[in-house]
């Protein structure tokens, strides 16, 4: 399963949500699509996010506060692996991506939202983050959400971000609904995948081929916190840990057993909220004239 390229800086103190279409774009949207097609899901994700943090900030001056445009990030290739690093390039290149992480927290920490926020005085800052995302579930005015899980979110419909979004999508308590619902899709089916006996077994063959290169690791997240955990980590060591892993994830044919397992599973889950998914995909169609009409780049 693959990131797309983050090219949004989320500004964190609790504002972040304002770039997390994208992700949820190729991956319940594009599938197993052509690399074409998923970066222009890819690309629509980005108006949108854009267009949600243009209205929110008009939403923010309308209320006397004022906040700084997301700056670009800088394309940064970060990856998912959920089960497991499997690009042998990649991981050469960037282990298991600490590096890109890093990165992304450096420039997130230089932001100009992130610097404007941490130069304000804490009153005024708390008044910004709460416009922008409302007092929460204490809000006088809620909307929720019920997940796949069985748990319930809830969220202000009287933030800047829900102002927002309202003006995007239009119906505010059916877009929350069917974003919430649908980005935690690929949860479950990873999940599945994670547990199917399928998996377990290529899983074994994996640690056989991992020990033939002297790691012994069960499963790849042991790897993970083994590298996270151990005294003098180096660089070196969680590339070669990374290229091992990815190398062995193939020939023992763990990647290609994952890969066929979450086909099966991803297609179940989202037979199983179609109308969700369609739903989102309605909303998200009909804002993009919407997003274009605020923005320079459409």
């Amino acid at each position: 399963m693959r990131n797309r390229n983050i090219r949004r800086l989320a500004i964190g103190l609790s504002v972040a949500g304002l770039a997390v279409a994208g992700l949820f774009a190729v991956r319940v949207f594009a599938g197993s699509a052509p690399a074409a097609k998923a970066e222009r899901i890819s690309a629509t994700a980005d108006i949108l996010d854009s267009a949600r943090s243009r209205l929110a900030n008009d939403c923010l001056a309308r209320r006397g506060l004022t906040l700084p445009d997301e700056v670009a990030a800088s394309g940064l290739d970060l990856r998912e692996f959920p089960y497991g690093v499997d690009d042998v390039e990649w991981a050469t290149s960037h282990g298991y991506g600490t590096d890109l992480m890093d990165q992304a927290e450096r420039e997130r920490k230089s932001s100009p939202r992130k610097l404007f926020l941490d130069g304000l005085p804490p009153a005024r800052r708390a008044a910004i983050l709460l416009a922008m995302n409302g007092a929460g579930p204490r809000s006088t005015s809620v909307t929720e959400a019920r997940l796949p899980s069985g748990g319930v979110v809830r969220r202000s419909s009287d933030s800047c971000i829900a102002e927002a979004e309202r003006e995007l999508y239009g119906d505010l308590a059916t877009w929350y609904r069917v974003e919430r619902v649908t980005d935690n899709l690929p949860g479950i089916w990873v999940a599945e995948v994670l547990a199917d006996p399928a998996y377990r077994s290529a899983l074994g063959a994996w640690a056989t081929c991992m020990r033939g290169r002297g790691y012994h690791y069960d499963n790849p997240s042991k790897a993970h916190q083994d590298l996270r955990t151990a005294p003098g980590a180096t660089r070196e060591r969680e590339i070669r840990t990374a290229v091992a892993e990815a190398t062995c994830a193939h020939s023992s044919g763990l990647a290609a057993t994952a890969r066929g397992l979450e086909q099966r599973y991803a297609a179940s889950v989202r037979t199983k909220y179609a109308d969700e998914i369609e739903t989102r995909r309605r909303l998200e169609e009909a804002a993009v004239p919407r997003a274009c009409a605020l923005l320079p780049q459409c």
